[in-house]
């Protein structure tokens, strides 16, 4: 009914009468697990749908430092990704004041400069002996992919998965849930859970 569903959501954050959460330090690990609990969940009669949180992929420029360089320029991997820093997200130097109204005054590279790797790549450093170099000679600057949305349940990762019922209680889903899952060689450091 209505009103299961909307308590459902409430206490759970889903509309499903059962929401299975596995939560972990690593991405693949969590989305291993969560492959192989989807499957075993589907073997469970009564099992209406069984929907695990899609962990959605973005395209990302990636830097990655080279440390060798870096300490052949002096620089430590922090001072080098304050520049990135500074294009991506700009660096607060004052403030503006007006009547009751406060806005941040922010200093950045133009947005021409983050308009893709190449460009990202000549992005100047000054290293402490005054000399600027461009990124390139002390990071890796490539496009990948990370996830877009990442979930968290008390400082860990987190995938759910939903599972909607007809003919069984969620309680009786819940203990043969767990029967079957605990026969399941699932990665170290995955906790599951139900809510």
């Amino acid at each position: 009914t209505e009103l299961s569903e909307r308590i459902n959501e409430t206490v759970s954050g889903s509309g499903a009468p059962v929401v299975v959460q596995v939560t972990g330090n690593h991405f693949t690990a969590l989305a291993q697990a969560s492959d192989l609990i989807t499957a075993a969940l589907k073997k469970i009669p009564g099992t209406l749908s069984v929907a695990p949180q899609t962990a959605w992929m973005a395209p990302e420029i990636k830097v990655r430092p080279r440390y060798a360089a870096l300490r052949h320029w002096g620089l430590s991997p922090i001072e080098a990704m304050d520049y990135v820093r500074l294009l991506v997200h700009g660096r607060l130097v004052g403030r503006l004041y007006h009547g009751t109204r406060v806005w941040p005054l922010l200093v950045r590279y133009p947005r021409s400069w983050s308009t893709g790797p190449a460009r990202i790549r000549q992005l100047q450093i000054e290293t402490p002996g005054g000399v600027w170099i461009p990124l390139h000679d002390i990071a890796h600057v490539y496009e990948g992919a990370g996830f877009y949305n990442i979930s968290d349940l008390d400082g860990q990762r987190v995938q759910t998965i939903a599972v909607h019922l007809a003919g069984i209680s969620a309680r009786s889903f819940v203990h043969q849930a767990r029967a079957a899952i605990i026969h399941l060689k699932l990665p170290a450091g995955v906790v599951v859970s139900f809510a």
